[in-house]
């Protein structure tokens, strides 16, 4: 998903939002990279690390040009006629996500249908589905007919195929969609929370993001003239968190904080205050920056200045308290971890540390995050993966590449190929067969 914003953006003419969607959908799914299995961020484009970078590029470069980014408007997210980008929220059909091992198995791919197979490479589920999610509470989110069901780890349907949509369990509730409206399951496919919501993100923390009208909503006139559109967070029997509504939700609970935002006036569009909020919906602190990304490591990246010369943004790291860490900032960075973060400078890319202090010095094209000890990398025309003190471990010829997870990797070895799994000494435990 994007960065865990849910807001409806009626405001928006039909020929910019075109251009937006377009220019999104473009980026994310004509790609054709690599999608980790992270329990319920379905959806999530996650170290993706191969030449179509190029392509992404000149996406980003397009999409920027039409970016409106001034941070006296509107703070914590890009903004296109003053409307936040990062408020919009597309819940996937499961299309591009799901690659990686999961409670001891894998998802694959064999002439277009997708399987399972365990960490020594043995198929335990035939390619059978058109599209497969991984396993979360020994369940995995599969398409069959168009519609969306769960299976176990025989193979066998656990829960029926009736939704429109699906996702991964998260705390032991998975969201899936009837017709327009969004709910949550448990593990026997009995609905938890009824599908009421035109906008949902999986539970975090034992809260999830919700957003509705709480009367019907006219459509052809494009006013809510029965009803009003409601943003706030559900507890896992449904019941609404705070007693006010947000204008805008942008990152779910994380350590205790979600980033939320309310609408402050108008001028060429809305404006809008980003704070974030402890479990309580009390203010912890105001975001004044463009973000990245979520917290991770209790690290947010986010813009600090801006480069005169390339009218490009410069990013560093500010804690839970809003501090910033390092004085340092960078052309693009990526979130920590195992305690080191993707710095991009000058077009190419190395491993900096919680001081800001480059530790693998920027020579790679692309670089992806470290997991299990191991980091996949592009250089010049060598791929493959080094470890914390930049030395190569296993080197081969891939275009795209996951990080590790349960002790495999998944890769693409040619462009718009299926992927295959790998160990950590490079040796494949499965390859598509043609």
């Amino acid at each position: 998903m994007f960065e865990n914003g849910i807001r409806f953006l009626e405001h928006f003419g039909y020929k910019t939002m075109k251009i937006l969607f377009s220019l999104i959908f473009m980026l994310l799914f004509s790609l054709n990279g690599l999608a980790k299995c992270e329990g319920s961020d379905s959806g999530t484009i996650d170290n993706r690390i191969s030449d179509q970078k190029k392509s992404e590029k000149k996406v980003k470069r397009t999409a920027e040009k039409a970016v409106d980014r001034n941070p006296t408007n509107l703070s914590g997210a890009l903004r296109i006629n003053g409307i936040s980008i990062r408020e919009f929220d597309f819940p996937q059909q499961a299309s591009s996500w799901g690659i990686g091992f999961s409670e001891g198995l894998a998802k694959i791919v064999v002439g277009g249908k997708s399987g399972f197979i365990d960490r020594n490479g043995q198929i335990v589920i035939k390619p059978q589905f058109k599209r497969a999610g991984c396993f979360s509470n020994g369940l995995a989110v599969v398409e069959i007919n168009d519609k969306w069901g769960y299976i176990n780890r025989q193979g066998n349907i656990a829960i029926p195929a009736n939704f429109d949509a699906a996702d991964n369990f998260s705390e032991d509730l998975a969201l899936v969609k009837v017709g327009e409206l969004w709910g949550f399951i448990d593990n026997s496919g009995e609905f938890a929370i009824a599908p009421k919501f035109e906008r949902a993100e999986s539970f975090s923390e034992g809260f999830a993001a919700v957003s509705f009208y709480d009367k019907e909503y006219v459509w052809t006139t494009h006013k809510r003239e029965n009803g009003k559109w409601v943003e706030n967070f559900i507890d896992k029997t449904g019941k609404m968190k705070f007693a006010s509504n947000f204008d805008g939700i942008y990152q779910k609970y994380n350590g205790g904080m979600a980033l939320v935002g309310r609408n402050i006036g108008y001028n060429d569009g809305v404006i809008v205050e980003n704070y974030f909020i402890d479990t309580d919906g009390r203010e912890v602190w105001k975001l004044n920056s463009w973000y990245l990304t979520s917290f991770s490591d209790n690290l947010l990246i986010v813009a600090v200045s801006r480069d005169e010369k390339t009218n490009r943004d410069k990013y560093s790291f500010i804690d839970r308290t809003g501090s910033r860490v390092t004085e340092k900032a960078y052309d693009n960075l990526e979130a920590f971890s195992e305690g080191l973060a993707v710095a991009r400078i000058n077009d190419i890319e190395g491993y900096i540390d919680k001081t800001g202090e480059f530790v693998i010095a920027p020579q790679f094209f692309s670089a992806g995050r470290f997991s299990e000890g191991l980091a996949p990398v592009w250089k010049d025309d060598q791929s493959g993966f080094i470890d914390k003190l930049g030395n190569w471990k296993i080197k081969l010829t891939f275009n795209s590449s996951e990080s590790f997870s349960e002790g495999r990797a998944a890769i693409e070895t040619t462009f718009g190929s299926e992927f295959s799994y790998i160990d950590k000494t490079g040796k494949f435990i499965w390859k598509p067969t043609k």
